[in-house]
């Protein structure tokens, strides 16, 4: 399991270990203090279109656009390998919950929580 760290800090030497299949990098918790924007959300998402170890994703406590939840739901059409994710916090609303919805539904996930 890998935790966030430093403040303000994105998220480049998480989406470097995905990208190199790090085999330690099985559980995925991005924590509140590490910035999680779209570009960030998009580094992530290439990541984990050829990563074949990661089986959970924890990223609930940032706020995630409709863009982030369709990107991140077109990357995980294309990994068959995580499980479980666990994505937005309370500004998640309706819209991009169901933006998020529509492409993770068609993932091979056996849970989803937003």
């Amino acid at each position: 399991m890998v935790w966030g760290q430093a403040a303000a800090k994105g998220i480049d030497d998480l989406a470097l270990r995905l990208k190199n299949n790090d085999a330690g990098l099985q559980s995925l918790i991005i924590l509140r203090f590490r910035r999680f924007n779209d570009d960030d959300i998009k580094q992530l998402c290439e990541a984990l279109k050829t990563n074949n170890v990661l089986l959970e994703l924890i990223c609930s406590s940032h706020a995630i656009s409709t863009e982030g939840a369709a990107q991140l739901g077109a990357a995980l059409q294309q990994n068959s390998i995580v499980q479980r994710i666990s994505i937005g916090n309370s500004s998640f609303g309706d819209q991009v919950g169901d933006v998020g919805d529509k492409h993770v539904v068609r993932c091979r996930l056996r849970t989803m929580q937003r």
